[in-house]
């Protein structure tokens, strides 16, 4: 460089020399390589939860909430009717959920096996191993669906059938009542019952040992109940919820198991993890839980009908709806009947079904019968159909709430 050029850059202007400096600068950090992502930089944001899955739903749903690693995949609407139950597959990916009046509904990677019409309200779905579910009614009928094979059902109930849980092998099945009166089919072993002792509260579940030699059940006040393989890890104490139990389940090694409340509210016993429970803000009327495979994380399903009735746990007891407005009349029990029975209030076809609405002994028993229906008035039929109403509107009668134009 020559001592002109030399001299001239010396007698540069200062407002000259800063805006050179400020273009290097910006040059400079231009070429800079570009930060590691994540650096300096807040934490993104959670992802949305994906969209419910399941085909043809539409307006309000019943959520299925789901707690630690279960994802959120969405609920049945509301207009499907009382949830009874849910059942995650096997891959922990999916759920089915199934109302009282036997529609199944599916959610995320579970396959549709049908529904389960019929008379009578269901209680419980269960997933099989080999691929398809259970479908469980109050009666004790167990429908199969997809890859569950059939096993059968108990005869003869004096109490109706709250819960149901399959064995390992996927080969069989308990069914429990809510005396805690157990019922075994196929390769299920019965390994006891509270059927001879005075409960303070009814049992509404029951969740199988993981190596198939026993099963444990739970009372509506929290009381858990083991028998055979199932170890006992605790009971809720007085004051431990503040509404009644609905149901149960176990961790898949069989070290603890999760109880939950009407009102959404999740307790871990033995090595079940806490993976929280419903806020008061949150939907309540919970029906059942159900668990991942590897125990981390659960959904609750809402929607439940109100079947015990309670101020809290500790008194829980059966419910009776009070009287609703606009209730139905003789004369839409009739036109139900004419349909269920061809309006025959003394008929006993030996199907298990009896009376002119075709009712099951175990439900008849249910809403506070003796003996079985057919051998009473017209009069007492109806008012047992409209006790049967308030609980579940007309779920119990799928097929004929339709032929008879009731709703």
């Amino acid at each position: 460089m020559s001592a002109r050029s030399r001299a001239s850059r010396r007698r540069r202007p200062l407002t000259a020399l800063l805006l050179g400096a400020l273009g290097i600068a910006a040059t400079l950090l231009l070429v800079l390589p570009e930060a590691p992502s994540g650096a300096n930089e807040a934490a993104p944001a959670p992802a949305p939860a994906p969209a419910p899955t399941a085909s043809g739903d539409d307006g309000p749903t019943n959520p299925v909430i789901p707690f630690g690693a279960a994802p959120d995949l969405g609920g049945p609407p509301q207009s499907a009717g009382f949830v009874a139950g849910v059942a995650a597959t096997p891959t922990g990916t999916g759920y089915w959920v199934v109302t009282t009046g036997g529609q199944v509904h599916t959610f995320g990677t579970a396959a549709d096996h049908g529904s389960s019409p019929g008379t009578g309200r269901v209680v419980d779905v269960v997933a099989a191993r080999g691929g398809g579910y259970w479908v469980a009614r109050e009666d004790g009928s167990v429908s199969a669906h997809g890859g569950a094979p059939e096993h059968g059902r108990p005869g003869a109930l004096a109490h109706p059938v709250v819960g149901m849980a399959a064995t390992p092998s996927g080969h069989g099945y308990w069914l429990v009542a809510s005396d805690g009166g157990v019922f075994a089919h196929g390769d299920a072993r019965f390994a006891g019952s509270t059927g001879a002792i005075r409960l303070n509260s009814p049992i509404v579940g029951m969740a199988a040992a993981p190596d198939g030699g026993g099963y444990w059940l739970v009372a509506a006040d929290g009381g858990v109940f083991s028998f055979g393989s199932a170890v006992f890890h605790g009971s809720l104490g007085a004051g431990g919820v503040s509404s009644p139990v609905v149901s149960m389940a176990a961790t898949p090694d069989g070290g603890g198991y999760w109880l939950v409340s009407r009102a959404g509210e999740v307790r871990a016993f033995g090595s079940a993890r806490d993976h929280g429970s419903v806020n008061g803000g949150a939907p309540s009327h919970v029906a059942d839980l159900t668990v991942r495979p590897n125990g981390d994380g659960y959904w609750l399903a809402t929607g439940g009908e109100i079947v015990v009735r309670a101020a809290s746990a500790s008194t829980a007891e059966p419910y009776e709806p009070p009287a609703r407005s606009g209730e139905p009349s003789d004369a839409d029990f009739d036109r139900l009947a004419e349909c269920e029975s061809s309006g025959r209030w003394h008929l006993n076809t030996g199907n298990g079904y009896y009376g002119g609405l075709q009712s099951s002994a175990a439900t008849w028993r249910y809403l506070g019968g003796t003996e079985l229906p057919h051998e009473h008035s017209r009069e007492l039929q109806i008012e047992m159909g409209r006790r049967q109403w308030r609980k579940s509107g007309w779920q119990a009668w799928p097929t004929c709430r339709r032929t008879a134009r009731l709703g």
